[in-house]
């Protein structure tokens, strides 16, 4: 019995650590899913790009920030949790043929960012204007401080992308062209 028990536990946990996709929904569910868990091990692993090579480490899921200024860093910072917050359906899926290609539309709701960091120019500007300090750091500061008091209300964003899809040894790729525009323009810049 105790045999049974622990082949069986192998067997799900064998299993569970699957990750291949085997339909073009569960490898954009996948890489989607990646995204909103920074998981870029888990992104890269149905997608035909590699992250790492956009961003500065698994753990800020930011662009490289090294040769930013502090201000300029904190800003990106603060971005993070709002591009990794969306929501998304899978609206339809167009398999072609030879069922080794699909497009994959998808309907995502996130937050507006740019439209935010619009609408709160012209008091950010203002106040930089009022500190009567010209320094970039300062304009970083209150950026974020109007940013953070604002961004709630642009949850509203709703945009429809299709997603190229590939199968190849029976596994669903999700085809990326560039991963850092697609995190960071998809996710908070695409209108």
């Amino acid at each position: 019995m105790k045999k049974t028990w622990i082949f069986l536990g192998l067997t799900i946990l064998l299993f569970g650590c699957s990750i291949h996709p085997n339909t073009p929904q569960s490898a954009v569910s996948s890489a989607l899913d990646a995204i909103a868990s920074k998981d870029t091990w888990a992104f890269n692993a149905v997608t035909d790009s590699k992250l790492e090579d956009y961003i500065l480490s698994d753990d800020n899921f930011l662009p490289d920030t090294r040769y930013m200024s502090d201000g300029l860093k904190q800003f990106y910072e603060t971005l993070v949790p709002y591009i990794q917050s969306f929501d998304y359906t899978i609206d339809s899926v167009d398999n072609d043929s030879s069922n080794t290609r699909a497009t994959v539309v998808i309907t995502i709701t996130n937050y507006d960012i740019a439209t935010c960091l619009k609408d709160i120019q012209d008091e950010v500007i203002a106040s930089f204007e009022a500190m009567g300090s010209t320094n970039i750091e300062d304009y970083y500061g209150l950026t974020i401080s109007y940013f953070n008091d604002n961004i709630a209300q642009y949850f509203n964003l709703t945009h429809t992308v299709s997603l190229m899809c590939f199968q190849e040894n029976q596994e669903w790729t999700v085809h990326i062209e560039d991963p850092s525009a697609f995190v960071y323009n998809l996710f908070a810049h695409n209108h």
